[in-house]
């Protein structure tokens, strides 16, 4: 087992801002040899893990603070505007390894981007587990699981914003979707609610797909589509039977 593949395990740290306060979740990637993990882009970030700069993210109820060569920044949920998360797989030395990317829009105009690795053998395994605060402890995840935490996060605060707009009648931009009261657009084009059979995502792509149609009417890659967990709860309760 390579390092990048060894699951973050254990006991259980407290890890605290200065202020005393305890994160709920921290992610740290693992560096050493093959399992060299980039947070980030760039050989900066490399260079500052080989020296020893401390980088990670700290999961709280009012948001995240990420640490990374440029200092600390704490970020609240209510400053992410849009939340956009790519997934891909590397084939390094015969072994593969899932690559995420987290990139963040802040009200303020600025961005942030983290990621990365975890075997594919252990892929799986972090899917599957079921991410519980535990009061007194910071519990330690992987950079999968982090990005859940980010979507719940996110989503606590957009999706009411989004079925608020949805209700006004006014249209919400999900990147090349759009979403409004008369259906789902992309482009000049647009598909009536009740032309839509299902909106299904796999293997990183969304397929919209119109009733007595094999191929899908639009599709568009997950990683394109700013807050998707928010888009599919908005089609998905769009969609749902209503009595």
């Amino acid at each position: 087992m390579t390092d990048s593949e060894t699951h973050v395990q254990g006991r259980m740290a407290a890890s605290r801002l200065p202020g005393g306060e305890q994160a709920q979740f921290e992610w740290i990637p693992q560096w050493k040899g093959l399992g060299k993990v980039f947070f980030g882009l760039g050989s900066k970030t490399r260079k500052a893990l080989a020296d020893g700069v401390k980088i990670g993210v700290l999961v709280f109820g009012w948001g995240i603070r990420v640490t990374n060569q440029e200092g600390e920044t704490s970020i609240r949920w209510e400053e992410i505007t849009e939340l956009r998360k790519e997934v891909t797989q590397h084939n390094i030395h015969s072994t593969y390894q899932m690559h995420y990317t987290y990139r963040l829009q802040l009200a303020s105009g600025q961005g942030k981007v983290f990621g990365g690795m975890l075997g594919e053998r252990l892929d799986r395994p972090s899917r599957a587990t079921r991410l519980v605060v535990t009061p007194g402890v910071t519990t330690p995840v992987t950079i999968e699981q982090i990005g859940r935490l980010l979507d719940a996060g996110v989503a606590r605060v957009q999706l009411p914003l989004a079925f608020q707009r949805f209700e006004a009648g006014q249209t919400v931009s999900f990147g090349p979707l759009t979403v409004s009261e008369k259906g789902i657009a992309t482009g000049d084009k647009m598909l009536p609610w009740n032309e839509i059979k299902e909106v299904t995502a796999r293997r990183g792509t969304v397929n919209v797909n119109k009733v007595g149609k094999r191929l899908p009417w639009t599709s568009a890659a997950v990683s394109k589509i700013p807050n998707y967990s928010v888009f599919d709860a908005l089609v998905r309760a769009v969609l749902a039977p209503r009595p």
